[in-house]
C-alpha cells in the first residue's frame, strides 16, 4: 500500500558525512528551527528512533531505495511552477514500479543512517543542497550518492541495469527532431503563404501590448491597401480623462512615435523600428526575403531569427550558443496552433526546457488567405473565435468582432465565462487602412493608437 508519512523534527546538527562520503570541515553546531521529512510510497521502512536519535532517520535493509533530497531555500522552478523534488519523483513514478523501488522525498533532514553503516548529514549550510541517493537494500552493498537533483531516472536506471530516460530528455530529442525536419523541408506552399502573410500582418500592426487581443487587422485590412505605402508610424495618445489617467504609466512623450514600419512598393515590410530604436536613433529589425519569401529577421539587440516552411507549418527559429528557441505556427482542421519552444543544448539542462502551445479556433489568428481555406463565411459578422492555452489548463479567451460599418469595427473580449466587455474600437480610413484604435479601459476611452502613413 502506498503511504505518505509527514514527520516534523527539531534538530541540532552540522554537516558531516560518515562511511563512504567525505567529511565536512564545519565544526560549529547550528540549531535548525524545524525540519520536515516527506516520505512517499514508503511502507514504514524508514522511521525516527525516538529512544536515542531524535534527529536521525534510519533506513532498514531489505528494499531498494531512491532518496530525493532538496534542502535549499529556492527549491521551486518558477518557469515550470513545480519543485525539483516533485518533478523528479514524478519522473521516477512514471519510469519505475514502486513495488520494486521505494521513493523518499526529503525537504529538510538532520541525518540519514542506512543499515549497512553508511551515514550522511544534511542541513542548509551544506554546500550540497540537493542529492539523489540509491541503495539496493543489501547490507554488504554500497550506497550511491549523486549531488544534484536532475536526471534521477538515468541515475537509478544505471544502478538497476535498466535503460530508462527522463521524459524531459526524451521530449528534448523529439522536439529537436521536429525542428530539424521543418528546417530541412524547404516546402513553401499556399498554406505556408497564408501563414506568412498573417505573420507579416502581425509584424506590421501589432504593438504586442495586448497580445492576441488585437485581431482587428486580421479581418479588416486588405493587403492591397498597403501597396504604394512607404511607411506606417504608430504612436499613443491619452484621452483627457484625468480621473483614470493615473492608471496608465507613460514615461515618454505619448506623442512620440512608438513604432515605424517601412515597406516596399508592394506593401511588404522591410524594417521595423520599435520605441527603443526610435529614441536611440538606431537600426531596428531588418526583414530579409528570398524569392519574395521571408527568410530571416535580423534584430539589432537579439541576433537573428531564421524562418522555415513545410506546407502547413511555418517556423521562426533562433539559435544561440546555449539554447534554441522556436515558434511554430501550423494549421490543422481549420484551427491555428502556435507552439513555442525553449530548448537547452546541454542535456543536463533539459529539465529547464520550456514548451507552451496556443490553439486558436474559428480562424482567429490567420488572415484572409488562410481563412479562405477553412471558412465559408469570411465576410459574416460578428466573427467569434476562442483561444486555448496549454491543453486547456488556462481558461479560454473568447473574442468577438462586430462590424458597425465600413469605417468602424468593435472588438469584445470574454475572459471568464460568456460575458463580453468592449476591448476597443477600430476606425478605418476610406482607403482601407487603419486610422486609430481606441481602447476602452475601465469603461473609459483613454488609450489610443494612432496611425499615419507616407506613400511612394
Amino acid at each position: 500500500m502506498k503511504k505518505q508519512i509527514f514527520l516534523a523534527i527539531f534538530v541540532l546538527c552540522s554537516l558531516h558525512v560518515f562511511g563512504q562520503n567525505k567529511k565536512s570541515n564545519k565544526q560549529d553546531e547550528k540549531l535548525i528551527d524545524s525540519a520536515s521529512v516527506i516520505l512517499s510510497d514508503f511502507d514504514t521502512l524508514a522511521y525516527i528512533d525516538d529512544d536515542s536519535y531524535k534527529d536521525t532517520i534510519r533506513i532498514e535493509a531489505g528494499q531498494k531505495y531512491a532518496v530525493l533530497i532538496d534542502v535549499s531555500d529556492q527549491s521551486i522552478d518558477y518557469d515550470q511552477q513545480t519543485s525539483d523534488l516533485d518533478r523528479e519523483s514524478l519522473e521516477l513514478e512514471n519510469n519505475f514500479s514502486f513495488d520494486d523501488l521505494n521513493v523518499i522525498k526529503i525537504s529538510e533532514i538532520s541525518c540519514l543512517v542506512f543499515d549497512n553503516g553508511f551515514t550522511i548529514d544534511f542541513d542548509k549550510t551544506n554546500e550540497y543542497e540537493k542529492a539523489i541517493i540509491f541503495w539496493d537494500g543489501l547490507k554488504n552493498n554500497d550506497v550511491f550518492v549523486k549531488y544534484d537533483l536532475i536526471r534521477t531516472t538515468e541515475f537509478i536506471s544505471e544502478k538497476l541495469k535498466l535503460n530508462k530516460v527522463s521524459s524531459y530528455v526524451t521530449n528534448t530529442v523529439d522536439n529537436l527532431k521536429k525542428i530539424e525536419e521543418i528546417k530541412k523541408a524547404n516546402n513553401f506552399t499556399d498554406n505556408s503563404k497564408g501563414l506568412l502573410e498573417s505573420y507579416l500582418n502581425k509584424y506590421i500592426w501589432d504593438f504586442q501590448l495586448f497580445d492576441e487581443y488585437i485581431f482587428f487587422y486580421e479581418y479588416i485590412v486588405n493587403n492591397k491597401s498597403l501597396k504604394n505605402v512607404k511607411s506606417i508610424t504608430s504612436n499613443f495618445s491619452l484621452v483627457t480623462d484625468t480621473k483614470y489617467e493615473e492608471l496608465i504609466s507613460m514615461d515618454e512623450d505619448p506623442n512620440e512615435p512608438m513604432r515605424i514600419v517601412e515597406l516596399d512598393y508592394g506593401g511588404i515590410p522591410r524594417s521595423v523600428m520599435k520605441e527603443g530604436d526610435i529614441l536611440n536613433k538606431t537600426q531596428g529589425d531588418i526583414l530579409s526575403y528570398k524569392g519574395g519569401v521571408l527568410s530571416s529577421v535580423i534584430m539589432r539587440s537579439n541576433g537573428e531569427k531564421s524562418v522555415f516552411y513545410n506546407d502547413n507549418y511555418m517556423m521562426v527559429h533562433m539559435d544561440s550558443s546555449n539554447y534554441e528557441k522556436a515558434e511554430i505556427y501550423w494549421i490543422q482542421d481549420g484551427n491555428i496552433f502556435i507552439d513555442t519552444y525553449l530548448i537547452w543544448k546541454n542535456m543536463n539542462d533539459s529539465y529547464k526546457n520550456i514548451f507552451s502551445t496556443k490553439k486558436i479556433m474559428n480562424d482567429s489568428f490567420a488572415n484572409k488567405s488562410v481563412i479562405s481555406k477553412t471558412s465559408n463565411h469570411l465576410n459574416s459578422f460578428p466573427l467569434i473565435h476562442t483561444i486555448y492555452e496549454d491543453d486547456n489548463s488556462i481558461s479560454p479567451v473568447r473574442i468577438r468582432i462586430e462590424k458597425i460599418n465600413n469605417n468602424k469595427y468593435c472588438v469584445f473580449v470574454a475572459k471568464f465565462g460568456d460575458r463580453y466587455f468592449l476591448l476597443g474600437t477600430c476606425y478605418m480610413l476610406n482607403n482601407g487602412l487603419i486610422d486609430k484604435i481606441v481602447f476602452d479601459l475601465f469603461s473609459h476611452k483613454n488609450y489610443v493608437i494612432n496611425y499615419s502613413y507616407t506613400y511612394y
